[in-house]
């Protein structure tokens, strides 16, 4: 295997990332743009080509510096920071493995505290807001109806608007426990139980469209 830093690069990002380490397309992506972003910045910072990146290119104190100039420069939220710390961190823990070089980088980008991030203010819509919302559809109307249920069911399972557009009829589950599961963040699945609201609505819907099955 290339122990020059362009072979670990291509090696964690078309092999170990997705193959080994099973990380999702999403997040395999997110990784290798902060590595991607964090050497652009070294070449800049240290004035040399990317082909003369090496292990001293990941010194911890870099890294930090690295990390304040995306915030204060970049204006980047905290969240986006540490998520470029973990993926420098994360390459440099496959680095490791390939090329013993690497250890002490890693250790030292392991020892960069996460920092904490406010939490956001949460706002929800309350139970007449949501009512409101209902009684505008025109559920008389095929899309009408199509938008009553798909309102309906992201209100009660609190799902993402990209996991709503993913579900199937062949997700719902209907008996003594009504519930869907969803295919979601981090190519994971979970269960999330139904009110029986949502399955009456659920149910009218396949009834007046005869279908049952796909999206």
């Amino acid at each position: 295997m290339a122990k020059s830093f362009s072979g670990l690069l291509e090696y964690f990002v078309v092999t170990f990332a997705l193959k080994e380490a099973g990380y999702s397309r999403e997040t395999l992506r997110s990784y290798y743009t902060a590595v991607e972003q964090y050497i652009q910045w070294v070449c800049r910072k240290r004035s040399i080509s990317v082909e003369n990146v090496d292990v001293t290119c990941f010194h911890k104190d870099l890294i930090r510096a690295f990390l304040i100039h995306l915030e204060e420069d970049g204006q980047v939220s905290v969240s986006t920071r540490n998520q470029r710390r973990a993926a420098i961190v994360s390459f440099l823990g496959y680095a490791k493995e390939a090329c013993p070089l690497y250890t002490n980088a890693y250790v030292e980008a392991q020892s960069i505290k996460v920092k904490k991030a406010p939490k956001p203010d949460k706002s929800f819509l309350t139970i007449d807001e949501y009512e409101c919302i209902l009684s505008s559809v025109d559920i008389s109307k095929r899309n009408g109806l199509m938008h009553y249920l798909l309102i309906t069911v992201l209100y009660d399972t609190a799902a993402r608007v990209d996991e709503a557009v993913r579900m199937n009829f062949e997700d719902f589950s209907f008996g003594t426990d009504n519930s869907i599961v969803i295919f979601g963040k981090g190519s994971k699945y979970r269960r999330v139980y139904l009110t029986s609201h949502s399955v009456k609505v659920i149910k009218d819907y396949m009834a007046r469209t005869g279908r049952n099955s796909g999206a």
